[in-house]
């Protein structure tokens, strides 16, 4: 259905992956398996774009991870050292949105606990993952001005 939008002229700007949840009953390595996700994200739009080169499609890419513990438990658990993994990731691909589901989550009030809705459930500085993206951030709109 999407070839036949873009093919009559529909503009994709992105499409955001939202890597976490997965809840396939085994141990996740959250970084390798957003860098996975986008590798055959990629691939797709390759197919609808045949004739693009990869960086615009990269650019056309958004990951939204879940800071923390998510909901399935601590075998999907996106760390500090993801983030920092991913965040360097995403900007050598040219990904064009990197951001994390629920900002308030972004503290380490609640070691151990798993998909919480006010905080991580990590051991973790206050805004921890929000510093860790903010240079993606501020480094894409300057690039682009």
């Amino acid at each position: 259905m999407i070839a036949n939008a873009i093919a009559v002229g529909a503009r994709v700007s992105v499409v955001n992956l939202m890597t976490f949840d997965y809840y396939i009953g085994t141990q996740q390595q959250m970084a390798t398996d957003t860098e996975t996700a986008a590798a055959g994200l990629l691939s797709q739009l390759q197919s609808l774009y045949p004739y693009e080169s990869p960086a615009p499609l990269w650019h056309k890419i958004g990951i939204t991870e879940m800071p923390g513990i998510d909901d399935f438990g601590p075998a999907e658990t996106f760390t500090q050292a993801d983030a920092t993994a991913i965040a360097h990731w995403a900007r050598a691909k040219g990904i064009g949105t990197l951001s994390f589901w629920a900002l308030q989550r972004d503290n380490g009030g609640c070691p151990g606990t798993k998909g919480a809705g006010t905080c991580s459930g990590l051991t973790q500085p206050t805004w921890f993952f929000s510093h860790t993206f903010e240079p993606f951030t501020s480094w894409w709109g300057r690039s682009q001005s």
